[in-house]
C-alpha cells in the first residue's frame, strides 16, 4: 500500500502534542506528521504569528520540506481554517491533499470571529479563554503559566478575528469529512454549508461531547484516516 503523509493542525494555543494519542492507532504506512507553529511547543522561542497568511506560509515551507505524495490534511478548530487555506497554496505548489478532515468548526464565510481580541485587557482575555474552554484550570490560575502561553492563544484568536472569512471563488475539488461535538455550539446552517465549498462528498459525522471532543475521540479519528484510505 502506498505511504500516505497525515499532517495535522492544531487548535488555538495547541501544540503539536495535541495529536500524540493518534499514533499508536494508525498503520505503519502513514507517516504521521503533526505540525508545529511558532509560540508553542518545540518552537516556543520563537515570536508567535499574529496573522493566517504567515501561519500558511510557514506550514507550507514544512509541508514541502517532507516532499509528500500522498497525503491527508486534517485541522482543529484554527486548524481548519488553516487547512482550507494550505489546501489552495499548495495546490498552486502542485501538492493537492486527497483528503480533508476538519473538526469542530463552522464553514468558511461563517466563522465566529468578531470577538475583538486586539481591545481585551488581559483581564478580559483571560475570561474569553475560560469560558471557551480547552486551557486547564492550572493554567488559567497560575500566573507564570498563563503569562507563557498567552501570548500564542492571543495571537491565534487575533488571527481570526483578522481573518477575511470569506470562501474562495473556486471550490475544493476532493472530499471532506467534517466532525463536530454534538453540545457545540455551531449551528446546523453554518456547518453544512462545508458543502457548498468543495465539488467533493462531504461525511458529516457528530460525537458526544463539546468543542473539545477530541479529547474523548482519537481513536475515531483515527478510524476516519483508516477509512479515507480505503476509498
Amino acid at each position: 500500500m502506498t505511504d500516505t503523509t497525515l499532517f495535522c493542525i492544531p487548535f488555538a494555543g495547541g501544540n503539536k502534542t495535541l495529536y500524540y494519542p493518534m499514533r499508536n492507532n494508525l498503520p505503519s504506512h502513514i507517516q504521521f506528521k503533526p505540525l508545529e507553529l511558532p509560540g508553542r511547543g518545540e518552537r516556543f522561542v520563537e515570536p508567535a504569528l499574529d496573522s493566517i497568511d504567515d501561519m500558511v506560509d510557514d506550514l507550507v515551507n514544512q509541508i514541502i520540506k517532507e516532499k509528500p505524495g500522498e497525503f491527508i490534511l486534517l485541522g482543529y478548530s484554527l486548524g481548519t481554517i488553516l487547512a482550507y487555506e494550505l489546501y489552495y497554496k499548495l495546490d498552486q505548489l502542485g501538492y493537492r491533499p486527497k483528503h480533508m478532515i476538519l473538526c469542530a468548526s463552522a464553514a468558511i464565510g461563517c466563522l465566529d470571529r468578531n470577538n475583538g481580541i486586539e481591545y481585551m485587557d488581559d483581564k478580559a482575555f483571560k475570561q474569553f479563554v475560560k469560558d471557551k474552554g480547552g486551557t486547564p484550570d492550572e493554567i488559567l490560575n497560575h500566573e507564570e503559566l498563563w503569562e507563557l502561553v498567552k501570548p500564542a492563544l492571543k495571537n491565534d484568536f487575533l488571527a481570526i478575528d483578522y481573518y477575511c472569512n470569506k470562501p474562495k471563488e473556486r471550490q475544493v475539488e476532493i472530499n471532506l469529512s467534517v466532525f463536530v461535538g454534538k453540545q457545540d455550539s455551531i449551528c446546523d446552517n453554518n456547518l453544512y454549508k462545508w458543502s457548498e465549498l468543495t465539488k467533493g462528498d462531504v461525511d458529516y459525522r457528530f460525537f458526544e461531547g463539546d468543542h473539545f471532543f477530541i479529547n474523548n475521540h482519537y481513536k475515531d479519528l483515527s478510524e476516519e484516516v483508516k477509512l479515507v484510505l480505503n476509498d
